[in-house]
């Protein structure tokens, strides 16, 4: 239905038909005119004030009214436009509807007639006003809609990413563990020190390939020396003084660095690791790993692997070499602690009446602290 007032332009030279649109105003609409002579006029009025309807002459003194239809049509605000026309012809009123107005009116038209046509053309801006409005209504959802598709599919990627992450990392947790059972099986109830690291070193070589591997063993405080080794491609002549120069510069700093592995792919990282000498200029072009075998917070053996980059250590090799330090290292602790437990029945022996130390019951797994002044164990490793 037309709105209770209704602002109609009129442009027209001489405004003809002023008074045929002032007595469209019927009960219900009031009809409020406003005139303009010329294009420019019109133009003005429709950029200052909001329009409902306008009826426009062809015949204008400043150009085609076709021309300020078209404007009319492009108007942010719906608003309807008659062309007003002195002649009945077909090309006329395609010309006027290509132009966008929303009906054609022959100049003479009775108010009856006019208020009919004004009445429909205003209806059918409102319906487009209406519908514009919904669709812009829709675009708003459209876009809230899209927004969150966008949030639900970054989520959704997250989500993935991490279940992702996780089945990788039990994975490769289900890994180590199978590789610490394996290796735990090796060397599981081993008291001997050389065949404990006999077998570490085919293990060793038989999971990751063929490889220089060494077993350094600490000596004193701060001195590492070799406890065996594995020569793959080194020189004969030479392997001796690299591994010396290996364990008195790359195992000392690998057992206090605290890492659970190193990994040197290139020779400035082979160089910063054993501080020059011999053992850089023989492991040029190589890449070496380093596990240092922990027990109690303290380095019992540093284990490294090296060999030509031509064949890197992969993913499963580190996985496999970062799961052996723990282990290793538990062995050797129960063969020190063992060791130095039959030391003590050693001197028990040699010194029956003293008193100074324990004895070792042979009926029974473990030992017993002697009546009286303690005496101090020997903390030497016996290697």
């Amino acid at each position: 239905m037309p709105k209770m007032a209704c602002r109609v332009l009129l442009v027209e030279p001489g405004r003809a038909h002023g008074a045929t649109l002032a007595a469209c105003t019927r009960p219900g609409r009031h009809i409020e005119l406003v005139y303009a002579e010329s294009m420019a006029e019109a133009r003005e009025l429709l950029a200052d004030i909001d329009i409902d309807a306008a009826l426009v002459s062809l015949d204008l003194p400043d150009g085609d009214g076709l021309d300020l239809a078209r404007d009319i049509a492009h108007l942010s605000r719906p608003t309807a436009s008659l062309v007003l026309s002195s002649r009945r012809d077909f090309e006329v009123a395609r010309a006027a509807l290509r132009a966008g107005a929303d009906d054609l009116v022959l100049h003479g038209v009775a108010a009856p007639e006019l208020g009919r046509r004004l009445d429909a053309a205003l209806e059918r801006k409102l319906r487009e006003k209406s519908q514009n409005a919904r669709v812009a209504r829709l675009h708003r959802l459209c876009r809230k809609l899209n927004r969150a598709r966008i949030e639900v599919s970054e989520q959704v990627d997250l989500l993935c990413s991490d279940l992702v992450t996780a089945y990788q990392e039990l994975a490769c947790q289900m890994q180590n563990a199978s590789h610490t059972g394996e290796f735990v099986h090796v060397i599981e109830g081993e008291l001997d020190l050389e065949v404990l690291l006999r077998k570490t070193l085919e293990h060793l070589v038989s999971r990751v390939g063929p490889c220089n591997a060494a077993i350094f063993l600490p000596a004193t405080l701060d001195e590492y020396s070799l406890g065996g080794y594995v020569n793959y491609d080194c020189r004969k002549d030479t392997v001796d003084g690299l591994l010396d120069d290996m364990a008195d510069t790359l195992a000392p700093r690998v057992a206090e660095s605290g890492a659970e592995l190193i990994h040197l792919t290139s020779n400035a990282e082979i160089d910063r690791w054993t501080g020059g000498g011999l053992a850089p200029e023989a492991l040029r072009g190589s890449c070496a790993v380093a596990v240092p075998c922990m027990s109690d917070d303290e380095c019992l053996a540093v284990v490294t692997l090296f060999r030509s980059s031509d064949t890197p250590f992969t993913e499963e090799h580190l996985d496999l070499l970062s799961s052996l330090g723990p282990v290793l290292g538990t062995g050797l602790e129960k063969i020190i602690r063992i060791h130095h437990r039959a030391g003590f029945v050693d001197n028990a022996e040699d010194d029956e009446f003293s008193g100074g130390y324990g004895s070792y019951d042979g009926d029974h797994d473990g030992y017993s602290e002697p009546e009286g002044p303690e005496s101090g164990a020997d903390d030497e490793y016996p290697f």
